[in-house]
């Protein structure tokens, strides 16, 4: 053919040439299409990238990598404007200058973009490589083009020489410059520095894998979290949409779920589309390959062949990277939805009382959290899923006509039987997670009292009841397993009977009707189709009870976020400004205009009354003993001294505000509050996690803390001195070591009122004099950092460091409040207030053999793990044997032959198509 004829053609839209020795697309879709859809793409995108990192920090450093991107970019911007000059000079087609235009304009943005983002981000660019790769892949298909043409010679060079510089810049841009990331408290993860085809293909994973193919994973081993990932980040996002929709009705946590992680579900559309539309692209495939292959030899084009290979590569490809990206994005959402749900919950159950059961909480978190996970995986892509049947019945319509509808009726019958079946599951579920919850419950009060469970003999008895909780729950759960059961049943119906009803519909058509037999190709395509169409319909189905169970999820979480929070009905005072003690807004005081001048009292009483209370009461009807009126200076020590069971500890909780008076007030400076328990909690962590808490580290302080608390001797004495692990509520630790770290987290917080309840009686008398000495002498901690402390004891020994007494009897009697130099000293203590030079020996031999228990018990998890590290390795066949012998064996035999039964009805359609033309006219 003439290059008169092929330019003609090559001006056509097409796509595909109408030359008859050629197989290629027009000249003008790829400029029109590709070059001015790529690029204008690009460019529309950059501002909203640039306004993302426009006043982000600077996080990367120059490097050899900066310079060599910056000088590729500058040469494919060289190569593009020669590139232009010949398209203005030869414009082969009504879109040759226009994409030449966009062309420069776009490699110009490029250079730019390429050195703002180098610095600003700490991965590599991901639209400059997605931009890079789809112009090479232009390019190089007019590369081809051009070189079959007879054209400008200068033109093809360029265009290659263009392709060339792309890659070459693509190869540098995809680069990671991990190694240049300006340091950063909390390192990246290898996911957050990947670019995106490190990202799409996992390679980043692979240094793990070699890692746990050489030996057993620990968790120093893991990557660092991914920084969207942090509880602190989640939590701030998901309350402050909590916050948005707390009150928009029983559906108000999904509202908020939705709007917290729209972007995130935003992004997850464009590669379930793309999931859709190449799935349904496989019957297209179908259509023409059956077509080229019932051609005759003679007929046969091998270049249709070569384009049939290349679209069944571009259909699968793309349907693996689409799904991976999909996929990906969705387990993302779900783990910070995972994050952000159990961060809310948890700072709700911080608000509550102290006395308040965090086993709902501990519940919500796991089982119901569990379960919301697995509904919303669903109805992520609840649309998705609509459309796809939606285009299936479209697609079947046209093969096969209003036999098209068949699947839907099956559908349908299935749904409503399956509506039938979660009328009973939610009431079932509800029984069995709050038998879940009973047994929690019990498991985590008898860790809690392991030492005197095993001091008073009942580890069978709690055994043996632990036991029948199980059972209990697994009674509860059985009835809600056969209705899931059933089904799954229901849900796999579609597909396994959506095909015989379809042609057996057909062939009835083809009696009664005459219509005509199915040709191979309306068969396969068909089958094809109805594959496709009764997938999404059985996720459809799966969808309703899990998000049904969900929601039963989500109302039982709202419910708790919804619970009274902590209210603190204390009046709020503030110091005078003269006062040297700091009042600092963001340690939680309110503001100034609704608080009183307190004249220096950091915190008082007036007529208060209270009455006997419990762990988990919160207001008494029945006071007893005299009103208490009562005030603490600013930075000065206040002891209230008494008995044992005479209220002392009742009126700190008033004061703290987990008891409301029957009668009085209390007023305070500050709601920010230390306070030293009798039964201090400590969670399980590092000590020095625990004493530095949410706050930065400073180390003079926090050795000068240490000091205070008398900790520096017991730190040299464990095996990690300040970073060993305490256990669960501090199991490795004495009673008094617990005091003194509760008190050490107190002080090192720097609060500005301490309340210490009876943290001195724990402690040996040498202790006792050494930390009194430290922390409540003249010269002691309170003083110099301006601390109002209320201290509860029964000891009399340390009334003359106080500046203020508070005498109580027996029944919460107030028998002397005033300066202690005019109390007339008596004793008020049942017990010896001095210790026995036996008992601080046997105080000191305890800590001795705690600390060598710990050894030991290091040493025997270390030889344990190692044994675990080889059944790692080579396997437990014992464990498969004991699940063998627990399910038994006609269960299994049964699962088996329903699995094999499940897996002919599947697949024996395709292979009964071969046999039906043989059976039936029809086909």
């Amino acid at each position: 053919m003439s290059p008169a004829c092929e330019l003609v053609r090559d001006q056509a839209f097409g796509p595909a040439v109408q030359c008859a020795d050629q197989f290629d697309f027009t000249l003008y879709f790829e400029q029109a299409i590709m070059d001015v859809g790529f690029s204008g793409l690009f460019l529309l995108v950059v501002p909203f990238r640039i306004y993302y990192l426009w006043g982000s920090s600077i996080k990367c450093s120059t490097s050899p990598i900066y310079s060599i991107k910056i000088a590729a970019s500058l040469l494919s911007l060289g190569v593009e404007l020669a590139c232009f000059v010949l398209w203005v000079m030869n414009p082969l087609t009504h879109a040759s200058i226009a994409a030449g235009v966009l062309e420069f304009v776009t490699s110009l943005v490029v250079v730019g973009l390429v050195s703002y983002e180098y610095t600003r981000t700490s991965r590599p660019s991901t639209i400059t490589s997605l931009y890079l790769l789809s112009s090479a892949a232009t390019r190089a298909v007019q590369v081809r083009t051009l070189s079959m043409r007879d054209y400008v010679s200068a033109l093809t060079g360029l265009i290659a020489s263009s392709l060339a510089t792309k890659l070459f810049l693509l190869l540098w841009e995809a680069w990671p410059k991990n190694k240049y990331l300006l340091p950063l408290e909390d390192p990246f993860g290898p996911e957050e520095v990947s670019g995106v085809f490190n990202r799409t293909f996992f390679w980043w994973l692979n240094p793990l894998f070699l890692r746990g193919n050489k030996h057993i994973l620990a968790y120093s081993d893991l990557y660092p979290l991914d920084h969207s990932f942090h509880a602190s980040s989640l939590q701030k996002r998901m309350h402050k949409a909590w916050a948005k929709f707390e009150h928009k009705g029983p559906m108000g946590f999904l509202y908020a779920y939705f709007y917290c992680f729209r972007w995130e579900l935003l992004q997850t559309i464009f590669p379930r589309s793309c999931v859709i539309a190449l799935g349904y692209a496989q019957t297209f495939l179908i259509t023409a390959t059956i077509a080229y292959l019932q051609q005759r030899d003679s007929e046969r084009d091998v270049r249709h062949a070569y384009g049939l290979i290349a679209a069944a590569a571009v259909i699968y490809g793309g349907l693996a990277f689409a799904n991976v990206k999909f996929t990906q994005k969705v387990f993302r959402i779900i783990t910070s939805f995972r994050g952000a749900t159990c961060s809310l919950i948890f700072a709700k159950s911080l608000l509550k009382k102290a006395g308040h059961s965090d086993l709902a909480a501990v519940t919500l978190m796991s089982t119901d959290v569990d379960r919301m996970t697995m509904g919303l995986q669903l109805l992520v892509e609840v649309w998705a899923q609509l459309l796809s049947v939606g285009i299936g019945v479209w697609l079947l319509w046209r093969q096969l006509g209003p036999v098209a509808v068949a699947p839907i009726l099956v559908t349908l019958l299935c749904f409503f039987v399956q509506s039938y079946i979660s009328k009973f599951m939610g009431f079932r579920q509800a029984r069995w997670v709050a038998a879940i919850q009973r047994r929690i419950g019990i498991a985590s009060s008898t860790l809690r009292s392991m030492k005197a469970i095993k001091l008073s003999g009942l580890v069978d008895s709690l055994a043996d009841l632990l036991q029948s909780e199980r059972v209990r729950e697994l009674k509860l759960a059985r009835h809600y397993r056969i209705l899931n059961v059933w089904v799954q049943v229901v849900i796999q119906t579609p597909t396994i009977f959506s095909a015989l009803v379809v042609f057996a519909a057909y062939a009835i058509e083809v009696k009664i009707k005459g219509s005509p037999p199915l040709t191979t190709s309306q068969a396969f395509t068909s089958l094809a189709i109805i594959s496709l169409l009764t997938t999404p319909a059985a996720i459809l189905l799966a969808t309703i009870p899990m998000v049904a169970a969900a929601y039963g999820c989500v109302k039982r979480i709202e419910k708790f976020l919804n619970s009274p929070d902590f209210d603190d009905q204390r009046i709020m005072s503030r110091p005078k400004s003269s006062h040297p003690f700091s009042f600092d807004k963001h340690n939680g005081d309110i503001d100034d205009a609704s608080s009183i001048d307190s004249d220096g009292v950091a915190l008082s009483t007036t007529n208060l009354m209270f009455g006997p209370s419990t762990e988990k009461t919160e207001k008494v009807e029945k006071s007893t003993g005299d009103p208490i009126t009562f005030e603490a200076k600013i930075g000065t020590l206040s002891t209230v001294l008494g008995p044992v069971g005479c209220g002392k500890s009742t009126f700190l909780r008033t004061i703290l505000n987990e008891i409301k008076p029957t009668s009085g007030s209390v007023s305070i400076t500050s709601p920010f509050v230390g306070y030293c328990a009798q039964t201090p909690w400590l969670p399980n962590g590092k000590v020095r996690d625990i004493i530095v808490g949410p706050n930065k580290f400073d180390e003079a302080f926090y050795r000068s803390v240490l000091e205070t608390c008398a900790l520096e001797e017991d730190f040299r004495n464990m095996p990690e001195d300040d970073l060993t692990l305490i256990g669960s509520r501090g199991i490795v630790l004495s009673g008094g070591q617990k005091h003194r770290l509760s008190l050490a987290r107190a002080l090192y917080s720097r609060c500005t009122v301490l309340v210490l309840d009876d943290f001195l009686s724990s402690l040996d008398s040498k202790t006792q004099d050494f930390i009194a000495e430290r922390l409540l002498a003249r010269d002691g901690y309170i003083r110099r950092h301006g601390c109002t402390v209320l201290l509860a004891t029964h000891i009399t020994k340390y009334v003359q460091l106080s500046d203020n007494l508070l005498v109580m009897g027996p029944g919460g009697t107030v028998e002397y409040c005033g300066p202690p130099d005019k109390w007339p000293s008596k004793r008020v203590t049942t017990e010896d207030e001095t210790k026995k030079e036996s008992e601080d020996k046997a105080t000191d031999l305890i800590k001795v053999q705690s600390v060598r228990k710990m050894e030991y018990r290091k040493d025997k998890a270390q030889v344990e793990v190692r044994s675990e590290d080889v059944k790692r390795q080579t396997g437990d066949f014992g464990v498969w044997v004991y699940y063998s012998k627990s399910m038994g064996w006609m269960p299994i035999v049964l699962a088996l032959v329903f699995m094999i039964t499940s897996v002919f009805c599947i697949n024996f359609p395709s292979k009964l198509l071969h046999f039906l033309p043989d059976i039936s006219p029809a086909f």
